[in-house]
């Protein structure tokens, strides 16, 4: 039943204006463990890890069932991670987009298991919302 499902952490970036958003996070312990639970939480959405390093990794999603329908909706989220005041933080930016919903729903799915089993650990997780990021707004015209 849908009423089951958990509310999302990390909601989708429909509706940000831009092809490109961010968003970050911050939590309240070391940059492995934070990266770990990101990685695991979206590989089991459905994502491919790849290029993982120590401070962060790339996600990949590919909707295959477009494949076969002759169309590439792949969508790829690069996570960084740096030191930050009481823990790790955390830029998830979208790189490349699909043109379907479906990849959204699965990264906000993915990015809210990760939150939500980080603080079932009793960790402190603050979340921003999906935006446009700084390098992209600087060179715009008013």
């Amino acid at each position: 039943m849908a009423d089951d499902a958990p509310e999302a952490e990390v909601p989708t970036w429909r509706g940000v204006k831009t092809f490109f958003p961010e968003m970050t996070l911050r939590v309240g312990t070391s940059a492995p463990v934070t990266l770990e639970a990101l990685a695991s939480a979206l590989r089991a959405a459905g994502f491919r890890i790849r290029h993982r390093g120590t401070t962060g990794f790339q996600a990949s999603y590919v909707d295959w069932l477009d494949v076969v329908a002759g169309t590439l909706n792949r969508t790829r989220l690069q996570v960084s991670a740096s030191t930050a005041e009481g823990g790790t933080g955390i830029v998830v930016a979208v790189r490349s987009t699909g043109s379907d919903l479906k990849a959204r729903k699965k990264a906000s799915a993915g990015l809210s298991a990760a939150v939500r089993e980080l603080r079932g650990r009793g960790l402190a997780v603050t979340t921003t919302d999906w935006a446009v990021p700084e390098s992209r707004r600087k060179g715009k015209r008013r």
